[in-house]
């Protein structure tokens, strides 16, 4: 459910105090796991243990001082997580859940959903140049990371290829939620890895009290000589008819990157243009909205392979095409690994073989190469905007999404709410090389969900009863034409049904939080038409059953729930077609140790169906230079999982949370590298298949914040996920592409109405490669910000920020662009965002 608009007010400022609370904040990432047996660098790499060294400094404080100040008294308002089926508040979570809210997103200025998310424990991107990065959950992406957007699943292409990208706008929304749990059951069984969902105002949520209001932000980048921007209107027509309108635009050229023989990535450009506008009725007892999207991006292809280009057989992923640049990017990888080599010395390992086998084959091409590199640096500027000349491989990308929201109060006895979603999406891009529309990608695609919440009940002796049952059904058309057409055309039809209970001691901790739509109305009302009688005025909400449990009132509760899954995917060309059905369970329990102390533990089965591409790809796939073979012998793999998580916060000067998981899967599906394919219509490009293998995955995050009095606090997160596959015929046992561990911080000083961030992190070796991967380095990353908030009648904030303030040159092992692709280079960037 969406959640009121008051929940995205910047925070108030405490006026018990002179000045405003200078509020410092560190986030390090801790990993003592990683640490165990390791050498330490070099003093260049010296940054992340001088930072574990802090945290274990100030958690040392915290054990021996006598937690005597509270916190700031900053009233914060509340963040609802409206992907849990019970919208609890995100502060009241023990599970891994992160909400990234709307000023956060304005602040980190990035463009794409995976960039967002990037920076939260946990959550990582695959990186395909700016247009096209997938959120990664604990080492897992589509198709087992859903993407929603209001609740409500995104049907694009995102899922078939790390180069095409989720089409949601991000600038803008009120929140992302990430989640995991029994609530990510709504949204299907194969979310394993977890689920995405972008808040924002596409359908209004609830009644304005201003005829019209509205904001807007911009956003400017150095590195990409680019800008983001956004407006967006809400109005009320009458005391019952809302509407919205918002529009989002982005124009970012090649991204510059640092001590690189070239400057920029070529062809990494990024252009976008989306548009909504949406009305919604909404009353005591009935809500229904519906609203249009229409979203156009053209956007470079990085490295994507020309009809001329030949891949490099030492390499996987890796082209050696007549990008020359793109080349020597690859060296200067190199050249720094060897820098590193002087200056950390216990990366040396896993480099040797690169390195040896790169220069076995590479050193006559670069001479050939560095000629024509400079040729290319003489006429670059007539062909910077490549998209313009049609001469670079780029995606031209359009797509309408009609969707409609309904929600109505005591619709049957023994039930409180009906709800209703449903979407269309007709989509389409071309991958256009040369001036030629190579290939075409189409998707049309419907979703419906009914979901009834049903009125809470007692169950004898043991407590409260509230839960969800609902029914999804996704129709979805797709289809690829030309060059890169390694799909045929498919149907797939699924149907789920799922519920979802949650058992609380008492009766207010049962209740759903309806603070969003249909919360408006009075509570004597709701209690009226709900005919509850409990002995209470008014019907306890959420936020007040999470009161009560701190003060040792509602010391636990049970939530739990089922999946049931039927889908069919047909080959439309072929005329053959794949059935099957998959169950997934999930029990969580949580407690209150103490007031200030709880612990949640949560088992679960889940059980994930093969996706088009794993069972019926076959053909080259330009993007990642492979050729896919699907396989329609796969089963489905089933995972049993346990995750435990802990929650402190003695609101005083102290918080913690922390999670760590294990799953075990049968037949987990994964694209299997063979070695290079040297005859036949494959030659010349990797061979892929889709194989299944027993593996375990395993992980954990921290987060916690030492308040050292009301201006100063330091804090730490970090994470790591690693997936080890079965599979004896592997030389490695580890799954591609794991984005290594990392441990990092942020210092944050409010001082009057301005802000100021000192922020970094160091991502760790990648040793932990699959077979045809190399070792990606170690990096650092230091950010700093100084924000302003206006004070007076004119709300708005503005901000000044350097980006990767040491200049590292950083790579990011998720990407299927590791090598060739750094991340941005120092860059000066500055945004404001205004209300009215």
């Amino acid at each position: 459910m969406l959640t009121n608009y008051q929940n995205h007010q910047p925070p108030k400022r405490p006026t018990n105090c002179p000045l405003s609370p200078l509020m410092m904040s560190i986030r390090l990432y801790t990993q003592a796991i990683c640490i165990q047996n390791r050498t330490l660098p070099a003093a260049s790499a010296k940054l992340p243990y001088l930072l574990q060294a802090a945290t274990l400094v100030a958690l040392g404080a915290y054990s021996t001082a006598a937690l005597a100040e509270d916190k700031p008294s900053v009233e914060l308002a509340p963040v609802v997580v409206t992907a849990s089926a019970f919208e609890p508040q995100a502060g009241d979570m023990a599970t891994a859940t992160s909400v990234i809210t709307q000023s956060q997103i304005m602040q980190q200025g990035k463009s794409t959903l995976g960039d967002a998310l990037a920076n939260e424990p946990g959550v990582n991107s695959d990186t395909f140049g700016q247009g096209a990065t997938r959120p990664i959950i604990r080492g897992q992406t589509a198709p087992r990371v859903q993407v929603a957007q209001n609740g409500i699943l995104v049907q694009d292409a995102s899922q078939i290829s790390p180069d095409h990208q989720v089409s949601v706008p991000v600038l803008g929304a009120k929140q992302i939620e990430v989640i995991k749990g029994s609530s990510a059951l709504m949204y299907g069984g194969g979310a394993i890895g977890g689920v995405v969902n972008v808040v924002d105002d596409t359908i209004p949520s609830e009644p304005m009290n201003d005829t019209v209001s509205g904001q807007f932000g911009l956003i400017g980048q150095q590195a990409t000589d680019g800008y983001l921007g956004y407006a967006q209107l809400n109005g009320q027509l009458n005391d019952n008819w809302q509407w919205t309108g918002r529009f989002q635009k982005t124009d970012l050229d090649d991204v510059k990157v640092p001590k690189s023989r070239y400057d920029k990535v070529k062809n990494s450009w990024y252009k976008q243009d989306n548009a909504s506008v949406g009305f919604a009725y909404v009353d005591e007892l009935d809500y229904v909205g519906f609203s249009y999207q229409r979203q156009d991006s053209d956007y470079g292809l990085p490295f994507h392979v020309h009809n001329h280009c030949q891949p490099d057989e030492h390499r996987i992923n890796r082209l050696t095409c007549g990008l020359d640049e793109h080349e020597h990017g690859a060296h200067e990888h190199h050249d720094h690994e060897e820098h590193d080599h002087e200056e950390h010395e216990h990366e040396e390992h896993g480099h040797e073989a690169h390195e040896h086998g790169h220069e076995e084959h590479g050193h006559q091409e670069h001479e050939h190469e560095h000629d024509e590199h400079e040729h290319d640096e003489h006429d670059h500027d007539e062909h910077e905007h490549h998209h313009e000349h049609g001469e670079l491989p780029y995606v031209k990308l359009k797509s309408d999404v009609y969707q409609i929201q309904t929600e109505h109060l005591v619709p049957l006895t023994g039930i409180d709410k009906l709800a209703t979603k449903f979407s269309y999406t007709d989509y389409q891009h071309d991958e256009i090389d040369e001036g030629v529309v190579g290939t075409t990608f189409k998707n049309k695609a419907f979703g419906a969900t009914v979901q009834a919440t049903h009125a809470t009940h007692q169950v004898g002796n043991l407590g409260y009863m509230k839960g969800i049952i609902g029914v999804d059904y996704a129709n979805s058309k797709f289809s690829a034409q030309g060059l890169e057409a390694y799909l045929p055309k498919t149907r797939r039809n699924q149907l789920g049904t799922y519920i979802i209970e949650r058992l609380t001691p008492t009766y207010s901790g049962a209740q759903i939080n309806d603070a969003g739509r249909l919360g408006a109305q009075s509570s004597k009302t709701q209690q009226d038409n709900l005919g509850h009688n409990h002995g209470s005025s008014t019907l306890p909400t959420d936020s007040t059953a999470t009161k009560l449990a701190k003060q040792g009132k509602d010391l636990w509760y049970v939530q739990f729930g089922g999946r049931q899954d039927i889908q069919k995917i047909e080959d439309m060309d072929n005329n053959i077609s794949k059935s099957d059905s998959a169950h997934s369970l999930s029990l969580e329990a949580g407690r209150y140790l103490t007031p200030t102390t709880q612990i949640s533990a949560r088992v679960s089965h889940s059980e994930r169906l093969p996706a088009s591409q794993e069972l019926y790809a076959n053909g080259a796939h330009l993007a990642t230079n492979t050729w896919e073979r699907g396989n329609l012998q796969l089963d489905k793999e089933s995972t049993d999982g346990i995750e435990l998580s802990l929650r402190y916060d003695n609101n005083k000067n102290f918080d913690l949370s922390t999670s760590v998981f294990y799953n075990d899967t049968d037949d987990y599906i994964y694209a299997k590298t063979q070695d290079l394919v040297t005859e036949g219509e494959s030659k010349g490009f990797r061979l892929v298949d889709y194989h299944q293998s027993d593996a375990k995955h395993y992980g954990g995050e921290i987060k916690a914040r030492y308040y050292l009095n009301d201006y100063i606090s330091i804090g730490g997160f970090s994470d790591i996920a690693i997936i080890e596959l079965k599979d004896k015929q592997l030389d490695s046992k580890y799954a591609p592409r794991l984005a290594a561990p990392r441990v990092g911080g942020d210092i944050t000083a409010q001082f009057n109405q301005f802000d100021v961030v000192l922020s970094g992190y160091h991502r760790y070796k990648q040793d932990k490669v699959a077979d045809f991967e190399h070792t990606t380095p170690s990096y650092n990353m230091l950010d700093a910000k100084v924000t302003y908030h206006s004070a007076g009648p004119q709300d708005y904030t503005a901000f000044l920020q350097v980006s990767n303030l040491l200049n590292d040159l950083a790579y990011n092992h998720s990407s299927y662009l590791v090598e060739h692709m750094p991340l941005a280079e120092r860059s000066f960037n500055a945004g404001i965002t205004y209300r009215f």
